[in-house]
């Protein structure tokens, strides 16, 4: 082993060698927009997804690639070639920048987005076609990326910084063999983790079934049952009550005066949250003069985002955006908070938002509060409320710890995944 000169690379075997990406290829931006004009030529592109999210690392034609149009000199200029490397130059964190994958055969008339970067190596150069996928996705090429990113909400590294990138380069013999290696082995963990995630999917899916069947049945199975009147709930016991939201809750516009107010933002997944605990992760509000208080308790309702599941209780003092609602609790209201929590997040009620919403199209669609608070919800007795969320608390915490023993095998797989690539790509293991 040598030492590589390079600290994220450590030593390597004594005949490998490290070059920076400009001695091996070159770098290009094809500046094509993703726009249709009618006095240009028709061009399919690789978008920044199609790189993204591919974790095959292969660009081939199993992917729906975009239709744009583009003068004819840019789309002759910027057509891929198998062999191509197509990287990933922004992100909204360092430690995801630089993604790449190779085009893996020849598609008709294919280009890329100005989204992506190009690499193209030099026809006198030996990279293995299956080893370009493990030359720059790996730990100690990341590390590079993230160092030299730069940006505050987005960050980004500048094709000199690509061109400067060091990567390890084996023989052509070696080469083949490493990468016949991790292709097999990571089929394996990912089919792993493929079932790991299905998993996953069926625990979300039988916690919403166990939260829909208690705050729509009750948990007295011999219970008389009527009609709800809502089309997802169905049947209903019977003493339960359908009432509109507006018995319940009144609409809070109550405005901010203090620069230092906590700022709360909505996410669906995740509920009501204060923004500095998101790092960069949406956008940042430069004043939060006249924004929307909140006081603990109250539900927050993204008016355009309704119809997607974004309607959740707050559990901080705060402020939200003008753009969305505030609701408070009735004083002496039939409702239990902890109950509608579970009822507004964790079935279809999101359906119901979608119903009385408008718009002209999906991107668009609000739910007004005047529409809003006229949705027809259940209301069981008080009591039975109460028991239904300390029965759920128990039912979700049970499902949750499954589902957190899922999540830590994931990050498990992928941090094997990486440390594979890693050892044999730097050569600290060897292909027996």
């Amino acid at each position: 082993m040598k030492d590589s000169g390079v600290e994220w690379i450590g030593e390597i075997p004594q005949y490998w060698n490290v070059y920076k990406m400009r001695r091996l290829g070159a770098f290009t931006a094809s500046g094509i927009d993703k726009k249709i004009n009618e006095d240009e030529v028709p061009v399919r592109i690789i978008n920044y997804v199609d790189v993204y999210r591919n974790r095959k690392m292969k660009i081939d034609s199993t992917i729906d690639f975009m239709e744009v149009t583009c003068s004819e000199e840019k789309r002759q200029n910027n057509l891929v070639s198998v062999g191509d490397m197509i990287f990933t130059p922004s992100s909204e964190t360092s430690d995801e920048i630089g993604i790449s994958s190779v085009v893996y055969e020849t598609v008709e008339n294919l280009s890329y987005s100005y989204h992506v970067l190009r690499f193209r190596p030099y026809s006198y150069i030996d990279i293995d076609l299956s080893f370009r996928k493990y030359l720059c996705n790996n730990h100690s090429t990341y590390s590079y990326f993230s160092s030299h990113a730069w940006g505050t909400i987005r960050k980004t590294l500048s094709r000199d910084d690509f061109k400067e990138t060091p990567v390890v380069l084996p023989s052509i013999f070696e080469q083949k063999r490493i990468a016949d290696f991790l292709d097999n082995k990571l089929i394996h963990i990912d089919e792993i983790i493929d079932k790991t995630k299905s998993t996953i999917e069926d625990y979300k899916l039988l916690k919403q079934s166990i939260i829909t069947e208690a705050v729509t049945k009750g948990l007295d199975k011999n219970v008389e049952m009527k009609d709800s009147g809502i089309e997802w709930v169905g049947m209903i016991p019977k003493h339960w009550e359908v009432v509109k939201i507006k018995h319940l809750f009144d609409v809070i516009n109550e405005r901010n005066e203090n620069e230092g107010a906590i700022l709360l933002s909505l996410f669906t997944a995740l509920g009501v949250a204060p923004r500095s605990e998101m790092e960069d992760k949406g956008n940042k509000a430069s004043t939060v003069i006249n924004y929307k208080i909140v006081k603990k308790g109250d539900l927050i309702v993204n008016k355009l985002l309704a119809w997607m599941g974004a309607v959740a209780f707050s559990d901080y003092n705060g402020v939200t955006s003008p753009d969305y609602d505030v609701y408070r609790l009735k004083r002496n209201s039939n409702a239990f908070k902890q109950y509608y929590e579970w009822y507004f997040r964790f079935t279809n009620f999101k359906d119901d938002c979608y119903k009385y919403g408008r718009g002209i199209m999906m991107m668009r669609w609000r739910t007004y509060s005047s529409e809003f608070k006229m949705i027809d919800i259940v209301n069981p007795p008080y009591s039975e409320q109460v028991e239904i969320y300390e029965y759920l608390k128990l039912k979700v915490r049970e499902i949750d710890s499954l589902i957190e023993k899922k999540n830590r095998l994931l990050l498990e797989l992928e941090t094997y995944k990486k440390s594979l690539v890693y050892e044999y790509v730097t050569g600290k293991k060897e292909v027996e």
